[in-house]
């Protein structure tokens, strides 16, 4: 009699500073899925309002960890080091999952070993609280993203990359990408929808100058980056021409 494997364990990984208004559709989208084997971590990266205490009726379901203020980058970190799973998924706390998400995406990843990381198509919608807010940008149809919230990667491919910044403020995301581009990480674009991302007065428009200006530094970090690999590769090549 053939004995059924159980599926690999995903671990999602949830940071969330304020965000009471959101958080619980957030873990209702986890619970939904179709996929069972999963495990939820909430790091509460210094929340001051109603957090935790929804969070808490998600017992059985979430692992909910507070820790000062550090900034996403942190609390990615340490949603990361607390994770049991053979594979990563992140959410926001103020976006949805779709049901199938984890399923689809787990099963690009377990049946294809040359593979790293899914990503997936991303849809947005607004929700305008408590009414219509100015220079409130009409959500986007759905497209590919490669993001953070769109993925899902294997636990040594994420390390092999390396842990979120910590430093980069508003530029975090472009870091970690450049960072797996310059790594070359396999990964695969599954054409459908995995992250229902929420536009809200939260996260858009609030600091957006500051996060153009913290990826200046991002980005001339990456640049310095291939100019030492392509000064290398120049000069291990004059070497080995060189040689007697």
């Amino acid at each position: 009699m053939s004995v059924e494997r159980r599926p690999p364990l995903v671990s999602v990984l949830m940071p969330i500073h304020n965000g009471e208004r959101y958080v619980g559709e957030a873990l209702e989208s986890v619970r939904a899925q179709t996929y069972r084997n999963l495990e939820v971590v909430v790091v509460d990266d210094g929340s001051t309002d109603g957090s935790a205490g929804i969070v808490a009726r998600f017992d059985g379901l979430a692992r909910y960890v507070w820790q000062p203020h550090q900034g996403i980058g942190a609390a990615r970190n340490r949603g990361v080091r607390l994770a049991r799973g053979s594979m990563l998924a992140f959410l926001d706390a103020d976006d949805l999952m779709p049901p199938h998400r984890i399923e689809h995406q787990a099963t690009v990843v377990r049946d294809r070993p040359s593979v790293d990381v899914v990503f997936g198509e991303a849809m947005e919608f607004v929700t305008a609280d408590p009414g219509p807010l100015p220079g409130l940008r009409p959500a986007s149809a759905r497209s590919p993203l490669r993001s953070t919230g769109t993925m899902l990667i294997r636990r040594e491919a994420f390390w092999r990359v390396g842990p979120f910044s910590v430093t980069a403020g508003g530029g975090v995301e472009l870091d970690w990408r450049a960072r797996a581009v310059e790594l070359e990480i396999r990964e695969e674009m599954l054409h459908e929808v995995v992250l229902e991302r929420r536009l809200h007065d939260g996260n858009y428009g609030r600091g957006r100058p500051q996060a153009r200006r913290d990826m200046l530094p991002v980005l001339k970090a990456a640049l310095d980056r291939r100019r030492h690999v392509a000064r290398s590769g120049q000069a291990g090549a004059g070497a080995r021409g060189h040689r007697p």
